[in-house]
Protein backbone atom coordinates (compact mmCIF):
# COMPACT_ATOMS: atom_id res chain seq x y z
CA UNK A 1 0.00 0.00 0.00
CA UNK A 2 1.38 3.42 -0.81
CA UNK A 3 1.70 6.15 1.81
CA UNK A 4 -1.18 8.28 0.48
CA UNK A 5 -3.64 5.38 0.52
CA UNK A 6 -2.45 4.38 3.99
CA UNK A 7 -3.25 7.83 5.40
CA UNK A 8 -6.54 8.01 3.51
CA UNK A 9 -7.65 4.69 4.97
CA UNK A 10 -6.07 4.85 8.44
CA UNK A 11 -5.48 8.51 9.24
CA UNK A 12 -2.47 10.62 10.16
CA UNK A 13 -2.32 9.32 13.75
CA UNK A 14 -1.98 5.73 12.53
CA UNK A 15 0.78 6.91 10.18
CA UNK A 16 2.61 8.47 13.14
CA UNK A 17 2.34 5.17 15.01
CA UNK A 18 3.75 3.20 12.05
CA UNK A 19 6.62 5.68 11.71
CA UNK A 20 7.43 5.34 15.41
CA UNK A 21 7.37 1.55 15.25
CA UNK A 22 9.50 1.51 12.11
CA UNK A 23 12.09 3.76 13.73
CA UNK A 24 12.34 1.31 16.64
CA UNK A 25 12.69 -1.55 14.16
CA UNK A 26 9.36 -3.14 15.11
CA UNK A 27 7.72 -2.77 11.70
CA UNK A 28 9.13 -3.04 8.22
CA UNK A 29 7.52 -0.93 5.53
CA UNK A 30 8.89 0.22 2.18
CA UNK A 31 6.92 3.47 2.34
CA UNK A 32 8.27 4.91 5.59
CA UNK A 33 10.02 7.89 3.93
CA UNK A 34 6.88 8.80 1.99
CA UNK A 35 4.77 8.34 5.11
CA UNK A 36 7.07 10.63 7.11
CA UNK A 37 6.97 13.32 4.43
CA UNK A 38 3.18 13.22 4.24
CA UNK A 39 2.75 13.42 8.02
CA UNK A 40 5.24 16.31 8.16
CA UNK A 41 3.29 18.06 5.40
CA UNK A 42 -0.01 17.72 7.27
CA UNK A 43 1.68 19.00 10.44
CA UNK A 44 3.18 21.96 8.58
CA UNK A 45 -0.20 22.99 7.23
CA UNK A 46 -1.65 22.80 10.74
CA UNK A 47 1.10 25.15 11.97
CA UNK A 48 0.19 27.60 9.20
CA UNK A 49 -3.50 27.56 10.11
CA UNK A 50 -4.77 24.98 7.63
CA UNK A 51 -4.89 24.49 3.89
CA UNK A 52 -6.65 27.74 2.98
CA UNK A 53 -4.36 30.00 5.03
CA UNK A 54 -1.34 28.13 3.68
CA UNK A 55 -2.50 28.82 0.13
CA UNK A 56 -2.89 32.51 1.04
CA UNK A 57 0.71 32.58 2.35
CA UNK A 58 1.89 31.24 -1.01
CA UNK A 59 -0.10 33.83 -2.97
CA UNK A 60 0.73 36.84 -0.81
CA UNK A 61 4.39 36.32 0.07
CA UNK A 62 6.55 35.54 -2.94
CA UNK A 63 9.78 35.81 -0.93
CA UNK A 64 8.54 33.69 1.98
CA UNK A 65 11.53 31.52 3.11
CA UNK A 66 9.56 28.26 3.39
CA UNK A 67 7.59 28.78 0.19
CA UNK A 68 8.92 25.66 -1.59
CA UNK A 69 8.29 23.44 1.44
CA UNK A 70 4.82 24.90 1.95
CA UNK A 71 3.92 24.35 -1.72
CA UNK A 72 5.02 20.72 -1.41
CA UNK A 73 3.00 20.35 1.80
CA UNK A 74 -0.09 21.70 0.01
CA UNK A 75 0.44 19.27 -2.88
CA UNK A 76 0.89 16.38 -0.43
CA UNK A 77 -2.22 17.37 1.51
CA UNK A 78 -4.31 17.59 -1.65
CA UNK A 79 -3.01 14.21 -2.82
CA UNK A 80 -4.29 12.72 0.44
CA UNK A 81 -7.52 14.61 0.97
CA UNK A 82 -8.25 16.12 -2.44
CA UNK A 83 -8.44 19.56 -0.86
CA UNK A 84 -11.66 18.54 0.92
CA UNK A 85 -10.37 17.69 4.42
CA UNK A 86 -10.90 20.16 7.24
Amino acid sequence: MNAIKFIQQNGVDAARMVIGCAEMGDVETPNIDDLKRLVESVDMLKRFGGIELSKEWILEYSSFPYRVELKQAIADYESIYGGEHV
